[in-house]
């Protein structure tokens, strides 16, 4: 098991278990143990760099995550299209490689009035859970 200090932007620590996949929890907009407000976009970003915090605490980056939840609050139609558009637009950025698979659910309420928070699945390189170092048959 890993030791799962993390950074003081992040808002919780993250699981290891043999095999090499890392569990985080859900990451939302928090700086210095404390929450920061903003719009969507705003608070996207911040869950985001905490997500990369937790992630790095790990020794992994953004391109070992192999899938992540993403929880938005539901709102109105119009004002959801137009968050999920963006999160689309800035997602694609957040990693070098491929995307990895991905779910998003719109919500009732999030924690502390937030509009998203990310959680995720990563996988050590190596470790045989990379789909780049395995094969059917092996």
């Amino acid at each position: 098991m890993s030791d799962n200090t993390i950074g003081k932007r992040a808002y919780s620590p993250y699981t290891e278990e043999p095999g090499g996949l890392v569990f985080t929890s859900g990451q939302v907009s928090m700086r210095d143990e404390e929450i920061v407000p903003g719009t969507f976009h705003e608070q996207l970003h911040l869950a985001t760099d905490n997500l990369k915090d937790v992630l790095a605490s790990a020794g992994l980056t953004m391109d070992d995550v192999k899938k992540a939840t993403i929880f938005m609050l539901n709102k109105n139609p119009a004002e959801n299209a137009r968050n999920y558009r963006a999160l689309n637009d800035f997602w694609v950025g957040a990693f070098e490689g491929p995307c990895p698979a991905r779910t998003v659910v719109f919500v009732a309420a999030l924690p502390f009035r937030l509009c998203v928070e990310i959680e995720a699945i990563a996988a050590r390189p190596g470790s045989g859970t990379d789909p780049d170092t395995t094969r059917p048959g092996d």
